[in-house]
């Protein structure tokens, strides 16, 4: 992982702005599910933990409203075996494109069931 990513969203998780949180919130979830499906094709991984891992947290991303604002944390390409989860190792993460938001977020009429 990368150091300044987690860095980068550990301070936006203790904005004092809910949007701000919000956005954090679905980028850390995005980024763990980014890495829980590389390391489920690591030789020597439990496959099935990771893909669980991955699942959980889209479907946690899924509950979640869109973030209004901002651009998603670039998710860094996680190193091959054990070094992949090791936050001290940077590299330069990829680009990804930017989020289609909408300009505001649909209005819920039930609870999600």
């Amino acid at each position: 992982m990368s150091t300044p990513a987690l860095a980068y969203l550990g301070a936006q998780l203790d904005a004092p702005d809910a949007a701000t949180v919000l956005a954090a919130v679905w980028d850390t979830l995005t980024l763990i599910t980014e890495l829980a499906d590389a390391t489920a094709f690591e030789e020597g991984s439990d496959e099935l933990q990771a893909m669980a891992a991955a699942q959980r947290c889209s479907q946690a991303r899924d509950l979640l409203p869109l973030p209004t604002g901002g651009e998603p944390v670039a998710a860094p390409v996680p190193a091959a075996g054990a070094a992949g989860l090791d936050p001290d190792t940077d590299r330069p993460a990829p680009v990804r494109p930017a989020a289609v938001v909408p300009s505001a977020p649909p209005a819920m009429t039930s609870a999600p069931t």
